[in-house]
């Protein structure tokens, strides 16, 4: 076992992300991440002892997308791993064709994993990409939630490569010769492709050995005191829950708990809400006995004498 494939067996086991008998579906579009994890976990499980099959969703959305379904199967077959394909409706809903095939992909994957009993699901976020995250989200204004980057699992998604370069995932198919099928459509991305192009390089240049360590290191504390929020949060939101929705007394709370205790309350009832919403909740509820606060059509909230109450549309 090279050096590469040590390094990621040891990050899933410390990790505890994939057990010795469970099934795993790797969410495979061809491209060079999700080629080198396919391999990398086929690898890993002749020595472990758990199952890998792979999952591929084709978006018929540009010319050759026949020609990518095709390399992914011939390749599949050669590595004899079973491979399960799912073709797009193109019927677009929500904000357009990228919002359908997510929730499309998802979708598929859900029926997929339950139809098939697997326990995992393996993406192939990489270092790089959890760095460009946190970069992105910073530009954007995101709080500490947003900031965390990319989890090492969420759900039963898992993510084994994100500890691992870009680099390091190119050289490993050099080596091994093996064939990935790059989407064009990747290059629309202008706003990471700038990154790698421009303003990653320079703050290399400008760090110089706190690159990639600084921000990783800031990763796993914004994690960590993510998580430490949420666990107050939970606790606070059992003393404020009531059988109408949430006690106003929440509202007394320091803003970025309260915030947390609501938006907690709102997602354990299947709704996610746009941090904007929050915000309003907290400040006119604070300054008005009796408010509405509406953000999408779906979303509806009202503050009215001691309770919080989600509406809906």
């Amino acid at each position: 076992m090279n050096h590469l494939l040590k390094k990621i067996s040891v990050f899933i086991n410390e990790k505890k992300l994939i057990g010795p008998d469970e099934k795993v579906l790797v969410a495979w579009s061809g491209g060079p991440d999700s080629t080198a994890l396919l391999s990398i976990l086929k690898k890993l499980s002749n020595h472990t002892g758990f199952h890998v099959e792979a999952f591929y969703f084709n978006h018929h959305s540009r010319p050759d997308s026949e020609k990518e379904q095709s390399h992914v199967e011939v390749f599949s077959s050669k590595h004899n791993i079973n491979l399960h394909i799912i073709s797009s409706k193109n019927s677009f809903k929500g904000n357009g064709p990228e919002d359908t095939w997510r929730r499309d992909r998802y979708d598929a994957i859900q029926k997929i994993v339950e139809k098939n009993e697997f326990d995992k699901v393996a993406t192939g976020h990489n270092l790089d990409d959890n760095l460009e995250t946190l970069l992105i989200r910073l530009g954007r204004g995101m709080g500490l939630e947003g900031l965390k980057g990319i989890p090492v699992r969420r759900d039963f998604f898992i993510r084994p490569l994100l500890g691992i370069r870009k680099s390091q995932i190119l050289k490993y198919l050099s080596e091994n010769n093996i064939d990935w099928y790059e989407d064009p459509s990747n290059q629309n991305d202008l706003i990471r492709a700038s990154l790698r192009k421009s303003v990653i390089p320079e703050l290399k240049k400008a760090w110089g050995r706190y690159w990639p360590k600084g921000p990783l290191t800031s990763l796993e504390i914004l994690s960590e005191e993510n998580q430490s929020l949420n666990m107050v949060s939970n606790d606070l939101l059992r003393i404020y829950l009531n059988d109408k929705g949430l006690n106003r007394e929440v509202l007394k709370l320091p803003p970025a708990v309260a915030l947390r205790v609501i938006k907690n309350w709102l997602y354990s009832i299947g709704v996610t809400a746009p941090r904007g919403a929050l915000e309003r909740i907290i400040k006119e509820g604070q300054s008005k006995d009796t408010v509405m606060i509406q953000g999408p059509p779906w979303f509806k909230v009202q503050i009215a004498k001691n309770n919080i109450f989600y509406i809906g549309d």
